[in-house]
């Protein structure tokens, strides 16, 4: 005799079944939302560090005869004044700092309608994940800002520097060979906005890379800068300082 099924025991297991999808669809479209999250770039607080240091070159008086070297920690710890003694250097970088928060912080900048600014930006923006457009995009808009407002402005474009594949002091979201890779990349569109904004463009990449990476005697922790480092860095800059 053939057996047949309550109606009522067939609803039951189809509501189960259908319960059962609903759960894994609900799961998995969690996990998903979940990974989307945490690789959507969303910007740093700001730092005590970084409005202090700002303050501070808001206090500064504004000179136009002035050589302006805009950057991050890199440009920072650049004993400029000691290397171009006899040229009117003022040293305009943060530790840390990011595209972003330069386009914020040109105002004393540009009210002093410096002679020459020198620009190295981009490395702490790419170690944090910001798309490659978002970037360009604003280094295109740094370059037009300073070009409108400081027309007799000479602007450089100075390339990323490139990092160590491996650091036994940083995580490798700032040294790795995919960093190395993102940097010479975003050094190729640096090179073509430079030449279509009618800036110059400084390669200091090939000088301190070695084996695709940054030359080990140029750094301890494989991103910040020794003083060889420097006097090499100096020395490239220094027809474009004094021209």
């Amino acid at each position: 005799m053939t057996k047949t099924f309550k109606p009522s025991l067939v609803g039951t297991v189809l509501c189960v079944s259908l319960l059962l999808n609903l759960l894994c669809v609900f799961f998995v479209g969690r996990r998903l939302l979940l990974k989307s999250a945490t690789t959507t770039y969303v910007p740093p607080p700001e730092r005590p560090y970084y409005l202090d240091r700002n303050k501070l070159f808001e206090a500064m008086p504004a000179d136009s005869n002035a050589v302006v070297f805009l950057g991050n920690s890199l440009t920072q710890y650049f004993e400029l004044a000691e290397f171009f003694p006899g040229v009117h250097v003022k040293n305009r970088g943060i530790h840390g700092d990011m595209m972003e928060k330069v386009l914020l912080r040109l105002s004393p900048i540009i009210a002093s309608q410096p002679k020459k600014i020198f620009i190295e930006l981009g490395i702490n923006d790419i170690e944090q994940k910001v798309p490659k457009e978002r970037l360009l995009d604003m280094y295109d808009r740094l370059l037009d800002t300073l070009k409108n407002t400081c027309p007799s402005t000479k602007l450089y474009v100075q390339s990323i520097l490139p990092v160590a594949d491996t650091s036994l002091y940083l995580p490798t979201s700032y040294c790795s060979p995919q960093m190395n890779k993102d940097i010479v990349f975003m050094n190729r569109q640096l090179r073509w906005l430079a030449q279509r904004k009618a800036c110059r463009f400084i390669d200091l990449h090939d000088k301190f890379s070695l084996h695709n990476e940054l030359n080990p005697a140029y750094s301890v922790d494989g991103v910040h800068l020794s003083g060889e480092a420097y006097v090499l860095w100096a020395k490239i800059l220094r027809p474009y300082v004094e021209e």
